[in-house]
């Protein structure tokens, strides 16, 4: 077994022979004479060498000379390390793996992440995205260590913390007749060509009869999706969270009242295990944004895109 070394003797050590002297590393390292002089003897004891010449005072033997190039790495391999461990602790550096549905990847997480990344540059961070029951089974499956879903059937194993709720409205061509209304009723929708979507699965109930047999397509990706009902061949339903500006290039969302849907979204994980230091500072950014966007406060540029 290597000798029980602290790293406080070899930077003991380190100081005497960079500053000159048992007294200068003293007063280097805020210490006494007495306790330098203890700790590089007690060194010198447990490497079986001496590392000073006799009688010289301060002056390194070879061996002395040869272990201060040993002892400079490990000090600088030691501080390296723990600063390290220390940023990670604070979520300055690490890995952040996280999944979200669409319509919170593409309004909430680019505005945090832009945030998060200027003052956290050195985090990785690998994201994905995808209805609610893909992120369940990724979350369960130890593939991403959260996601950003809708609300979910209870499952002990996992955790889910409500952070917003949106309203469902119609999305259509900014050139349909309905983009005129500031809200529409259910009944409204009928005769309109209804592009489906897995969202609309929210919808139960007796509000569902009035978009059972609307359907003429089911598109389950959200850029496909809109691209469709840009194109003017149909009208869809989503969450609000899709188009917060109400307006937005060629399309413009209108809310569904009589009676109104929301949906329920949040942040979904094991519930036997925290979220880890990054994941903790990346969620506050989340919430942040949610509360500005919740307040109406002006969102950067590009967030509404």
């Amino acid at each position: 077994m290597p000798p029980n070394i602290k790293i406080s003797q070899i930077r003991c050590f380190t100081a005497v022979v960079e500053s000159g002297g048992f007294k200068a590393a003293a007063q280097s390292l805020y210490r006494s004479q007495p306790a330098i002089s203890v700790a590089v003897k007690e060194l010198e004891k447990q490497l079986g060498a001496q590392l000073f010449e006799p009688g010289s005072g301060s002056r390194p033997s070879h061996y002395g000379l040869a272990f201060y190039e040993i002892a400079r790495h490990l000090l600088n391999e030691y501080d390296r390390s723990l600063a390290q461990a220390i940023d990670t602790a604070n979520g300055k550096k690490g890995v952040l793996r996280l999944m979200a549905v669409p319509s919170f990847a593409r309004s909430v997480l680019p505005v945090a992440i832009k945030r998060f990344v200027a003052d956290f540059p050195e985090v990785e961070i690998h994201i994905s995205d995808g209805h609610t029951e893909f992120i369940r089974n990724a979350v369960l499956a130890g593939q991403t260590d959260f996601g950003f879903c809708g609300h979910i059937v209870p499952d002990q194993r996992l955790r889910f913390q409500e952070l917003h709720r949106d309203t469902m409205g119609v999305i259509c061509n900014k050139h349909s007749p309905l983009a005129r209304h500031a809200s529409l009723n259910w009944k409204s929708l009928e005769g309109e060509r209804l592009i489906g979507n897995g969202t609309m699965n929210l919808i139960t109930g007796p509000t569902r009869r009035h978009i059972e047999h609307a359907s003429h397509f089911f598109v389950p990706t959200t850029t496909s999706l809109l691209a469709m009902v840009e194109a003017g061949i149909g009208i869809t339903i989503l969450p609000e969270l899709i188009f917060p500006a109400r307006n937005s290039g060629m399309m413009s969302f209108v809310p569904l009242t009589g009676p109104t849907i929301t949906r329920k979204l949040g942040l979904l994980t094991l519930s036997n295990r925290q979220l880890g230091p990054t994941s903790k500072v990346f969620h506050h950014y989340v919430t942040t944004v949610l509360e500005q966007r919740s307040r109406g406060a002006p969102q950067p540029p590009g967030a509404r895109r």
